[in-house]
């Protein structure tokens, strides 16, 4: 019997010790790689600090607080990777990526694609191919689509930039595929093509030639290019 006794006692303990312990596993999400605890709120702040950091271009202080966060769980979270990509949106320069590449910085989400998917909204087109090529160089999938499922180069003729045609030629020199369907089975040319007819249609209801006609006969302009450049990848292949 007092064998027995022990037996309940331990399985007792066992199970209050599981019911204490739950908490703790429950939290571990929110460790730190380098085992310090970070909360939500601490987690939220790190990723604004990263976010301003990488938006003002201020690669030492960027360096300098990755290499305290080194290891951070955070770095990797899909939060950070969305808030990064908005960051690089305006701004994405070579040096930039250098770092965050170094430090194990998401530069992928499911939901907002890659860095390649905003560099038409770069200030500069220059930065944009340096931060193009440190892109492609560090293995980031210049394919990859966003939650749904346009690549960047859809992304891009989207953009409505004035280098939006440069972009996409720059994307595919170096290897985006303009024949990846999105989640509704349209490709490049496809999206390209519906600009088209869009803007055609526009000019035809317009009873003046205004700002708006203008660019959208510069628009039309720039999807037939793009069809040009697309049909080029077919025919190649």
């Amino acid at each position: 019997m007092f064998n027995h006794f022990i037996s309940d006692k331990k399985t007792s303990f066992v199970v209050l010790l599981c019911i204490a312990a739950f908490p703790l596993l429950f939290h571990m999400k929110s460790w730190g790689g380098d085992g310090t605890g970070v909360s939500d709120d601490g987690m939220t702040d790190q990723i604004n600090t990263l976010s301003h950091l990488v938006q003002q271009g201020e690669v030492h202080d960027l360096q300098s607080f990755l290499q305290a966060e080194k290891g951070a769980y955070w770095l990797q979270d899909e939060a950070a990777g969305v808030a990064t990509l908005k960051a690089l949106e305006s701004r994405c320069s070579a040096d930039i990526v250098i770092i965050l590449i170094k430090y194990d910085v998401g530069l992928s989400s499911s939901q907002a694609g890659t860095p390649f998917h905003n560099l038409a909204f770069n200030d500069s087109v220059d930065e944009s191919i340096e931060c193009m090529d440190a892109l492609v160089h560090a293995g980031v999938d210049i394919n990859a689509v966003d939650k749904e499922g346009h690549t960047a180069l859809v992304r891009t003729l989207y953009s409505h930039q004035e280098n939006t045609l440069q972009i996409i030629e720059e994307l595919l020199a170096r290897g985006a595929d303009p024949t990846i369907r999105s989640e509704r089975g349209l490709d490049l040319i496809h999206h390209a093509l519906m600009l088209r007819l869009l803007y055609t249609e526009q000019i035809a209801y317009s009873e003046q030639e205004d700002v708006f006609s203008i660019k959208a006969q510069q628009m039309i302009k720039m999807t037939e290019q793009v069809n040009h450049l697309a049909s080029q990848y077919y025919l190649s292949r």
